[in-house]
């Protein structure tokens, strides 16, 4: 049954989930997952829901008619502050009396004791209102010493709460994603976390690969993108074509007087025009021959061409076929059923950009 994933806003008052889970049960939907990570945003709930597809779009319709259906992230700003507090029973009150007066919440917090009558007090602050930073820190400054801490990307306990949202806006510009997409990405991100949390796994050096593949991969695009080429005659009939791009994901075409064109996998859908090019100048009749395509499995880089290749036959083992029909119908392939596969999956096609 079809999956879709909501990104929500919730008000802050009782009732609103359940206001929410009413909508969806109306519409014989079944909630399979929900994430809700303060850090992200003060109302934001991630939820995951199982309903035939016509059952989906009503229930987005009426969430989206109650308020609940968010469109877009905003960014929230983290302060890093670090508060040196008398080591004296109720000296943190006022700090967080003030706090509580510019209704700022605390995303991380960490105290240490030393050899002085005081304790460092590192805090995290997220900041909805930027205008308010200079009132909240010539209020805390009038009773104790604060210093500004610059943010520190390898501080785990701050940068994995809101790390992925700054890089769902980065990968928008970089691939320009659509908002729709750009919401895919941060809800499955948001599934990814929650996941490496779980575990207690290290979610900055996961989400780190992730940044690095999506540059990796964009780099190489358009006049950046390379191939080595080779060529090997097989025998009178048959000659051997590897095309072996820079950034991996090799396609291997068998020229056959007799069969014509039999293309091994077709690399990633966001290198489609650069491979054509090259096929096309491989083979100047190359709209006109007679084309086999062989797909060893149903991963998004072997398969990228082939929403491309309309007058093609697509030759492939029963497993891989399953997966491209459930693709296609927006169902997790056999891989995606695993939990742990599924976010890492879905942001892999969005950044290749993949379509089934």
């Amino acid at each position: 049954m079809p999956v879709k994933s909501y990104v929500t806003s919730m008000p802050d008052k009782t009732g609103a989930f359940l206001l929410a889970s009413k909508v969806i049960a109306r519409h014989n939907g079944n909630i399979i997952r929900v994430s809700y990570n303060k850090a992200v945003d003060l109302h934001t709930l991630f939820i995951d829901v199982e309903a035939p597809e016509k059952s989906l779009g009503q229930i987005e319709q009426e969430l989206e008619a109650v308020g609940y259906l968010k469109k877009k992230i905003e960014e929230t700003r983290v302060l890093v502050v670090n508060i040196k507090i008398p080591d004296v029973p109720g000296a943190v009150l006022p700090v967080l009396k003030i706090l509580d007066r510019y209704e700022i919440n605390i995303s991380y917090i960490n105290s240490n004791t030393g050899t002085t009558p005081y304790q460092d007090f590192k805090m995290g602050l997220l900041i909805e209102n930027p205008k308010i930073i200079k009132m909240l820190l010539d209020d805390i400054s009038e009773i104790y010493q604060i210093d500004i801490v610059d943010y520190d990307d390898s501080e785990r306990n701050l940068d994995n709460t809101i790390f992925y949202i700054k890089l769902a806006n980065e990968m928008q510009q970089l691939f320009e994603l659509t908002t729709e997409k750009t919401m895919e990405f941060i809800s499955e991100s948001n599934r990814i976390l929650q996941l490496l949390q779980e575990k207690g796994e290290n979610t900055d050096k996961v989400f780190g690969y992730i940044r690095r593949f999506a540059y990796f991969v964009s780099n190489h695009r358009d006049a950046a993108f390379k191939a080595d080429i080779e060529k090997l005659k097989i025998s009178d009939s048959v000659t051997l074509y590897s095309i072996q791009p820079l950034c991996g994901s090799n396609t291997y075409i068998l020229e056959s007087s007799r069969e014509g064109l039999m293309l091994v996998d077709t690399g990633y859908a966001i290198y489609a025009q650069e491979l054509l090019g090259i096929l096309q100048e491989l083979f100047p009749d190359w709209s006109g021959r007679k084309k086999k395509v062989y797909i060893t499995h149903a991963d998004v880089d072997h398969c990228g061409l082939l929403s491309k290749l309309k007058d093609a036959k697509i030759c492939l083992n029963q497993k891989s076929a399953g997966s491209l029909k459930r693709q296609y119908e927006g169902l997790p392939d056999h891989r995606e059923e695993y939990n742990f596969a599924l976010g890492y999956s879905k942001i892999n096609r969005i950044i290749s950009g993949y379509i089934p």
